[in-house]
């Protein structure tokens, strides 16, 4: 770093100039101080990022300019471009997530891998087109699934805060589906086990959903689900707005109820086991993200089918 520096008479009213073309931010702090006990008034910073020393009028005035070419960090336009990417991608992914999931009931509701024979099925590739989503995803499992006779098995996951996740993935074995998930977590301090242990923590319910039929408007409900041996029955509103009938009853005994309900010509929309927490635990911030983290790798494994925690909503 090479300074040159000129000392002229105040009447002249000329500056001095520092030229640097390479300075750090420990000779820039240096350079404050300095000037800070040679003058009045300590050095600052301008907008166009030039360090000004000045002096009394009673004295000489040397005024120093520093130029330098400066970039904030992390505003670049490619920067931006990768932030926004990501967050698009992620929403890709959680959407694809949804279709793989619908399309895995759909074949255990239709009991076909082909499009073709199942209505429900050919639905969901249709609805994850118009989605603008690739159905690649789709197909890989349903080939999958044609091939090899898979199941759901649950997998139990212990994480920060005593958090459970009780994990139903679909896969041919144990082995395989307890592999699938280590594999997913070996970056977190979790504790994978092949038997649910903490089922006792959770009150299982069964949970079937009907579709009303417009033509038998006036069904009465609470016989419908005496005679099918359901516990209780009450009317909802989707996620999409459309009016729902729920049925609840016990959760070994939930195709029966299906079977059943299906035999007065109701249709069963979907269906599936319930695990309420019987005791919510509550995460610092610091372990919901690392939570967060934890649910979304397991969302994302190919063979994810569903999820139940013990954190409080």
């Amino acid at each position: 770093m090479e300074l040159t520096l000129r000392t002229l008479p105040r009447v002249l009213h000329k500056t001095q100039t520092v030229n640097c073309r390479r300075i750090s931010l420990c000779h820039t702090r240096l350079f404050q101080n300095y000037v800070g006990k040679k003058s009045s008034m300590p050095a600052r910073w301008s907008t166009k990022s030039v360090i000004v020393a000045e002096r009394t009028l009673f004295q000489m005035l040397p005024v120093v300019y520093w130029q330098t070419n400066r970039h904030m960090a992390g505003h670049s336009k490619f920067s931006n471009i990768k932030h926004r990417k990501e967050a698009q991608d992620s929403k890709k992914s959680a959407l694809m997530g949804q279709y793989v999931k619908l399309a895995q009931s759909a074949v255990k509701m239709g009991g076909s891998t082909d499009p073709k024979l199942n209505p429900k099925l050919a639905q969901v590739i249709e609805s994850a087109k118009k989605s603008s989503l690739g159905v690649e995803t789709i197909k890989k499992l349903l080939e999958r699934m044609k091939n090899k006779e898979y199941k759901d098995i649950m997998i139990e996951v212990c994480g920060p805060a005593n958090s459970i996740f009780l994990v139903m993935v679909d896969a041919t074995n144990q082995v395989s589906a307890r592999t699938e998930v280590k594999a997913a977590m070996r970056k977190h301090p979790v504790k994978v086990s092949n038997s649910p242990s903490s089922l006792h923590l959770f009150k299982q319910q069964g949970i079937l959903y009907v579709t009303p039929d417009p033509e038998r408007p006036n069904l009465d409900l609470e016989e419908i689900a005496i005679e099918c041996e359901a516990e209780d029955v009450t009317k909802e509103t989707n996620e999409e707005g459309q009016e729902v009938i729920k049925f609840l009853c016990d959760p070994a005994r939930l195709s029966e109820v299906k079977t059943m309900l299906e035999g007065r010509s109701l249709t069963v929309e979907n269906f599936y086991e319930q695990y309420e927490p019987l005791a919510p635990v509550t995460p610092s911030e610091a372990e919901q993200k690392e939570i967060d983290s934890i649910t979304e790798k397991l969302e994302n494994m190919d063979s994810y089918v569903e999820m139940h925690t013990n954190i409080e909503a």
